[in-house]
């Protein structure tokens, strides 16, 4: 080498990281989370995509004015229908897993515990929170009060919990999993990990032969789930000795 000459230098991409920034960009590209921001007179929905707000639109509320308290009530029950019901459309067609309804005084409250009522199955998904204005205002207030940002960190934690719940039933009857450095290792070189759950200070550490059988299971087309070790989960996942896996076939 001498002064002046020319360096080539060419970095090659593990296998895990490679899948963690695919699995970045995938999630840039769908919404992460629906807003609702709610007043008595009208819900504005919009979906917080990478590059900002997408907003969607606003459902006005029919206004019952000087009639009877009972047609109030139904105008209400008509509102609260429109709304879930555009709400399930969207959370279903982007396939959203959580949604924020946000608003001053008590409408968020009687729109949640409607859909505790009638809507079960959509309030699972659903935080609620204050805050000063509806309308368009209203949604981005939301976001500057960084709820969107708690709403998917608390989405991630109840993912990775739900995945270590399910492999410690499968664990407790003797079925669809294993866990342990040799025994992940052997079920990766057979093809029969659907899903590898690894700590994420196991891949910190670089230990030998992890990326391996990262890779075997990229491979056979199974999926793998990197679960934080600062939440109780990820600690649960060390003292299997940070690698686990839910089977295709028992090996």
């Amino acid at each position: 080498m001498e002064p002046g000459s020319t360096i080539a230098i060419t970095k090659t991409w593990r296998p895990d990281h490679l899948d963690r920034i695919g699995e970045a960009v995938r999630a840039s590209r769908r919404p992460r989370v629906l807003l609702v921001a709610l007043d008595d007179v009208s819900a504005d929905l919009a979906l917080v995509r990478q590059y900002g707000l997408d907003e969607l639109g606003m459902i006005s509320r029919p206004w019952a004015g000087k009639r009877y308290s009972v047609e109030r009530e139904s105008d209400e029950r008509k509102f609260f229908h429109k709304l879930a019901a555009a709400m399930n459309d969207i959370i279903s067609r982007e396939r959203i897993r959580a949604a924020i309804v946000a608003g001053p005084g008590f409408t968020k409250d009687a729109f949640t515990a409607f859909l505790r009522e009638k809507y079960p199955e959509l309030i699972s998904k659903v935080r609620r929170d204050n805050i000063s204005s509806g309308g368009r205002a209203g949604l981005y207030e939301i976001v500057r009060r960084g709820m969107v940002e708690r709403v998917s960190r608390e989405d991630r934690i109840s993912f990775e919990t739900s995945m270590m719940e399910r492999l410690m039933t499968e664990i407790a009857k003797e079925g669809l999993a294993t866990y342990g450095r040799a025994d992940v290792e052997r079920a990766a070189s057979l093809g029969a990990i659907e899903k590898l759950l690894v700590a994420d200070e196991l891949l910190r550490q670089r230990e030998a032969g992890i990326e391996k059988v990262l890779e075997r299971v990229r491979r056979t087309r199974g999926q793998v789930i990197v679960v934080s070790t600062d939440y109780d989960t990820g600690k649960q996942l060390l003292a299997l000795g940070g690698m686990a896996a839910l089977l295709r076939f028992k090996a």
